[in-house]
Order: C-alpha cells, then sequence, then structure tokens
C-alpha cells in the first residue's frame, strides 16, 4: 500500500485490529515479566540474597 492511497474502512478494521491484537499480546508479556520479578523478588528474600542479602 502506497502512502498515497486513500485507506478503506476494511484496511482501517484490519490494522486497528492487529494493532489491538499487539496491544493485548504485550500486556501479557508485561504481566508474565511482572510475575516473573515477583517470584525472584519472593527467592531473593527467602534465601536473603540480592538487596535482602544477610551482612
Amino acid at each position: 500500500m502506497a502512502l498515497d492511497e486513500e485507506i478503506k474502512d476494511e484496511d482501517y478494521l484490519l490494522i486497528s485490529s492487529a494493532l489491538s491484537f499487539l496491544g493485548v499480546q504485550i500486556d501479557g508479556i508485561r504481566y508474565r515479566i511482572q510475575e516473573s520479578l515477583r517470584k525472584m523478588d519472593e527467592q531473593d528474600k527467602k534465601y536473603g540474597v540480592g538487596k535482602y542479602k544477610r551482612e
């Protein structure tokens, strides 16, 4: 699709649904990363390492 072509309604719907699908995927990835970080933090706390390092 050239830049000077008009965007048709069906193209717009396709593009917007693809972008919302990507948004959902990114939210899922962000959630999984946050969960992993939370679990790692719990492990650090449990074993006294990382920012919970015992002196």
